[in-house]
């Protein structure tokens, strides 16, 4: 499993090696937890320690507007506060079951056309999702992904076919993204897939993704 935002890897190795020091970490956010707190801990950009930075990873993440993950130019965390009367900041049976679940997992902090399948492995792809609008929450590092990306993707996803590697990826449904995943190579399937962006859930709608696959 890997992934270019830090915070996220640093986040899934202390939940696989230290969920008891992180769920701490996490009751004491709960106690004081207020729109205050939340800015305090938000400007806390330098945290040397990996539990106290996967804990404000989860906390920020649980108690900003729409559970989203979104950073500026300078990798700094700038999504706004979430106004929930009682959020859920952390479930303890879940983390303990997350954690359970990753012991043999290989996490690594590394872009996408690092790892090496092998024939008849199955990989998953879930990229920031294209789009073409400029105020889409794409910003999950300070490198934006951008349609090079995509297409660098695109092409290692060939590479992976001619190898014999089953591949699945999940992407918007634009022109863009269907004229980069095309026949013979892969198949697109159209789903519908839930939005949570909209402040207000009555007006929440579900919206057409991709699912791409090179295999039946």
């Amino acid at each position: 499993m890997s992934d270019l935002n830090i915070e996220l890897i640093i986040t899934f190795k202390q939940i696989c090696d230290n969920p008891t020091q992180v769920m701490n970490h996490l009751e004491m956010h709960k106690t004081q937890h207020s729109k205050e707190y939340f800015y305090h801990i938000r400007k806390m950009y330098s945290i040397s320690d990996p539990i106290e930075l996967a804990s404000r990873f989860i906390y920020l993440n649980k108690t900003c507007f729409n559970d989203l993950f979104r950073v500026n130019k300078k990798e700094q965390f700038n999504v706004p506060y979430g106004k929930y009367k009682n959020p859920q900041i952390f479930d303890p049976n879940n983390l303990r079951l997350a954690s359970t679940h990753l012991k043999n997992v290989d996490i690594r902090y590394s872009d996408f056309s690092e790892i090496c399948p092998k024939k008849d492995d199955f990989v998953y792809f879930d990229p920031p999702y294209h789009s073409t609008s400029l105020s889409s929450f794409v910003g999950y590092t300070k490198n934006r992904f951008n349609e090079k990306d995509h297409i660098k993707l695109s092409e290692f996803a060939k590479k992976l076919h001619n190898k014999g590697v089953k591949v699945m990826i999940s992407n918007a449904d634009t022109p863009f993204v269907r004229e980069l995943f095309n026949a013979p190579y892969f198949t697109v399937e159209e789903i519908s897939a839930p939005r949570f962006i909209n402040a207000k859930a009555k007006q929440r709608k579900n919206a057409p993704e991709l699912l791409i696959r090179n295999y039946p």
